[in-house]
């Protein structure tokens, strides 16, 4: 079972916290792996799909959105798990974010995705 983990970010800061999720779930026995949006390409390889982006005006980018619209298809048939509001700026909370990792590695293993 693999999962993608796909940001888009403008300073780098929503990438890393991408890769901390990565981290975190590797360090659960979840095999994951962190891409930027614009270089995710074919989702063939992937049972699940954590996407997130940097938020400015209260929205995503738009690369972000574009990768959600553009690949409709293939994420209806996986799990997936977007963000769906969080504060703007650079509000990382590794521990929080360790935490959160967790709680997407009890929930594929919940829903028979994880091995």
């Amino acid at each position: 079972m693999r999962v993608l983990v796909t940001a888009a970010s403008r300073h780098d800061a929503t990438r890393e916290i991408a890769d901390a999720i990565v981290s975190g779930l590797a360090h659960r026995g979840v095999d994951a792996e962190a891409r930027p949006v614009e270089q995710a390409g074919t989702l063939d390889d992937f049972d699940a799909v954590i996407a997130g982006s940097a938020i400015y005006m209260g929205r995503w980018l738009k690369a972000a959105r574009e990768f959600v619209s553009d690949h409709a298809a293939e994420l209806s048939s996986m799990p997936v798990l977007k963000a769906v509001h969080a504060p703007e700026g650079d509000c990382r909370d590794w521990d929080a974010i360790d935490a959160f990792a967790g709680e997407i590695a009890s929930q594929l293993a919940a829903d028979g995705a994880a091995n």
